[in-house]
């Protein structure tokens, strides 16, 4: 059974994540009990205990939401495509949550949904705004069943963010464990605005953040502020960011009205509002008023 462990996929998986959601390595070392450096022996293969792996697989399961098998069997590293990478994450967080009865499931018909033909399905509301459903497919020539993932949120009409019809790709067996836990070659990837939100507020919600620049700015109690306003309309003066965000504006954001361009190519802070949702409008009125009117941007 050890012999089938690798604890250099392990390693690299826990490094993987933590880097991606912006946790320090020592501090997953610390909450393991586990002494500073084990993470690095072990993805180079150069320690042979066993019983601090446990912990540790433990640990960063709780932290990450991911599973115990995807930790040992994955390897997060190669979920190179950001889009991927953050599929495979939210349904590692949907499954944990399903499995601890956080989220609960309810079967459905939904025939105007998913117009192609299932063998059955599973809506979760996950809140007054977002619903989660999912479906497994029964092809009468194929061995193994697929399964599709569609999100609705708030008004939007439910959409497909991720169909699979053969094993092949990490989030089929993921996608298939959520429906087993609710009751390819062919690959389908693909998030909305309303979905990426809808994705964005799950993750936030239950303490995941994805690693863009807003989590380890110093704009982020702004962004945190914007992603759980309700309304797609929002106006703050330059002092009321300020005090979101417990410090003075730089004089940029006063003399300059790139500074609220919508660019986060550009510029860094544009991510702090469009991760959360919302694009600056009026921003030639806005600088010279030091008022900011926030918009959402996939407001009808």
């Amino acid at each position: 059974m050890e012999s089938r462990i690798s604890k250099e996929i392990i390693g690299s998986n826990i490094k993987t994540l933590a880097k991606y959601y912006g946790f320090n390595i020592s501090d997953i070392e610390k909450e393991a009990n586990v002494s500073t450096g084990y993470l690095s022996r072990i993805t180079c293969n150069r320690n042979s205990q066993s019983s601090p792996l446990i912990d540790l697989l433990l640990v960063a399961s709780q932290i990450f939401h991911v599973s115990i098998d995807s930790l040992v069997s994955l390897d997060f590293k190669k979920l190179a495509n950001p889009e991927k990478m953050r599929l495979q994450c939210f349904l590692e967080a949907l499954l944990t949550l399903t499995n601890r009865d956080q989220i609960k499931w309810e079967r459905c018909s939904g025939r105007e949904i998913c117009t192609e033909e299932y063998a059955s399905g599973f809506f979760c509301k996950y809140d007054k705004d977002i619903c989660f459903y999912i479906f497994e497919f029964d092809f009468e020539d194929e061995d193994f069943p697929g399964y599709t993932l569609f999100i609705s949120n708030k008004d939007s009409s439910p959409s497909q963010v991720a169909k699979y019809n053969l094993p092949g790709p990490a989030s089929y067996e993921t996608l298939r464990q959520i429906f087993e836990s609710a009751a390819s070659s062919t690959e389908f990837v693909t998030i909305s605005d309303d979905a990426d939100a809808a994705i964005r507020k799950f993750m936030f919600d239950n303490r995941l953040i994805h690693t863009e620049a807003y989590e380890q700015n110093k704009y982020k109690s702004l962004h945190d502020y914007l992603l759980m306003h309700k309304e797609d309309d929002l106006v703050l003066t330059f002092s009321q960011i300020e005090d979101i965000l417990g410090f003075p504006l730089p004089p940029s954001a006063r003399k300059h009205r790139t500074f609220w361009e919508n660019d986060k190519q550009s510029h860094n802070q544009s991510s702090t509002w469009m991760s959360a949702g919302f694009k600056v409008v009026d921003a030639n009125a806005n600088t010279i008023e030091e008022r900011v009117h926030f918009q959402r941007i996939n407001k009808s």
